[in-house]
Parts: structure tokens; C-alpha cells; sequence
């Protein structure tokens, strides 16, 4: 048995009070007891419990870090705090689903996932949640952040300073179609363009992209970095049909070691290419 009292919800079985931050009367009524608005994308945090993040408090998101278009997968937000007797969260995304993956402790609400009742933490002093994220239908890269944060309570039934919070560590996920690092296979496409896994993968300093097309066509490659941030154009030019190579020397864009992407268009007819591929290249210095 609950009441609601303008964003307060007490619940008389546990002695329990929730503060809602920010929250007007119109989005407490809602059948849940969790918030959204919170996180890095559109608020700033639980201030209602404390006007600071406390670095003490640490929310992290687990999970895979490349999708393909439209795959789903699940993740786990986590909250670890000293005090922790219970806690609560708020996760938002840039362009991907949000999904209830587990209904007993999470709730979706206007797109953002939240905590359904205030859950206290397992064996560990540490709180965790799942849920689903599906990748946005998109052609090409696309690089999505996820956003969180994470309230650590000491359930004295108070929303004050005793209570602590913190953001997470912005989670990024590359959407793309792509294969795996060392795969080495080709990928024909309809339009007849082929793109093979570059060799050597990992490189240094200098790798062999090689692709082919069926027909003359304009081929056009671009280098982007894991956070999906443009970097260069490696190579545009039209070429006959056939087997071609390209050089990319990570000295020419002033590369560090990590993960990068590079994307292959082709244009055979028409203002839009005919088709599109991604492969994920690691550089190891």
C-alpha cells in the first residue's frame, strides 16, 4: 500500500520515503517509483539528495560495445557506494531502445529507463540492474551514448545529504555492419562490391584496405576513431571493375594505438551510394 503526495511516495509497509527530484505532481502519479530527466543528456543529477555528485558513489554500465543495426543485447548498470542500503537510477540513450529486461526493479518511461522500487544491494555492497538496448537502424557508423546515474540511499526514509549520488562514465556503442578483427572474409553485397577485412589486423604503422567491384563505380573511404569521430578521407577515386588494394599509413592522420573504423562507399548510378560497408581495424603501437 502506497500514497502520493505531489512527487512523494510512502510506502506504510516498509516506513519507507522516496523524494522525487525534480519530478511534478503530473509525472509522480505514475505507477513507479523511480525518475528520469537525471542524467547527463537532459538534467543534472539527483540534487535533491545532495546538490554535488559524490566521487565515492561509482555507476558503471556492462555490456557489448559494438551492435549491429536493429541488434538487441542487454546490459547491466551497477552502483557501488559504502553506504548503500539501497539504490536507484536513471539511464538514457542518444538514439537506441531502451527495453525492460527485468520488470520486477526496472520501468520504461518516455523513452528512459529507471529503477521500479528502490533496490537494496546483494551479497556485496553493490546494486545492480539490467536492461535491453537496441541498436538504431542506420547504414554505415553510427556511435550511441548511453547515459546514467546512480543514487546511493542510507534508507532513513529522509532525501537529504546523508543520501549520495554520482554519474556514470558515458557507455558508448558503435553501430555498424561489420566483421570481426582478423576475420579476413569478404562481404559481397548486391550491387557487387566486395570489401575484405584489411591486412595486416592488428597494424602498424601500415595496413592494406582491398575491396572490388563488379562494374566501374566511385569508391570512397573514410577513417573514423571508436567514438565515431570523423578523422579522413583515406582514398576516393573511380575505379574499373576488378580486384583493388589501398594503403592507409596511421602516420599519415597521426594515429594512436586502439580501435578504429573504416567505411567504404560505393557509387555505381544515382546521387546516393549504392552501397555501404564498415571494417573495424585495431592499430597497436
Amino acid at each position: 500500500m502506497r500514497e502520493v503526495f505531489s512527487g512523494v511516495v510512502r510506502y506504510g509497509s516498509i516506513g519507507l520515503l522516496l523524494l522525487f527530484c525534480g519530478y511534478n505532481l503530473q509525472r509522480s502519479m505514475h505507477r513507479f517509483d523511480g525518475i528520469i530527466g537525471m542524467t547527463r543528456k537532459n538534467g543534472s543529477g539527483c540534487y535533491c539528495h545532495n546538490p554535488d555528485p559524490t566521487p565515492a558513489v561509482q555507476v558503471w554500465i556492462e555490456g557489448p560495445t559494438m551492435l549491429q543495426p536493429g541488434e538487441t543485447a542487454v546490459y547491466t548498470l551497477r552502483l557501488a557506494a559504502h553506504s548503500t542500503r539501497t539504490g536507484g537510477f536513471n539511464i538514457a540513450s542518444s538514439f537506441g531502445t531502451l527495453q525492460v529486461a527485468d520488470s520486477l526493479w526496472t520501468y520504461w518511461y518516455e523513452g528512459e529507463m529507471t529503477h521500479a522500487a528502490p533496490k537494496p544491494p546483494g551479497t556485496v555492497d553493490t546494486v545492480s540492474w539490467q536492461f535491453s538496448y537496441v541498436a538504431p537502424l542506420s547504414d554505415g557508423l553510427t556511435v550511441d551514448t548511453l547515459y546514467s546515474v546512480g543514487n546511493s540511499t542510507n534508507q532513513d526514509t529522509m532525501a537529504t545529504d546523508a543520501d549520495h549520488w554520482n554519474f556514470g562514465e558515458d557507455f558508448l556503442v558503435t553501430v555498424a555492419t561489420v566483421t570481426d578483427v582478423g576475420t579476413g572474409t569478404g562481404q559481397a553485397l548486391p550491387s557487387g562490391f566486395v570489401v575484405h577485412q584489411n591486412y595486416p589486423n592488428p597494424f602498424n604503422p601500415a595496413t592494406t584496405l582491398h575491396f572490388e567491384v563488379s562494374r566501374d563505380a566511385l569508391v570512397k573511404v573514410t577513417l573514423y576513431d571508436v567514438t565515431g569521430r570523423f578523422i579522413g578521407v583515406v582514398d576516393e577515386d573511380r575505379y574499373s571493375p576488378g580486384s583493388h588494394r589501398v594503403l592507409l599509413n596511421a602516420d599519415r592522420f597521426g594515429l594512436s594505438s586502439g580501435v578504429y573504423f573504416c567505411r567504404f562507399e560505393a557509387w555505381e548510378d544515382g546521387p546516393a551510394p549504392s552501397a555501404t560497408v564498415v571494417r573495424k581495424l585495431a592499430l597497436l603501437r
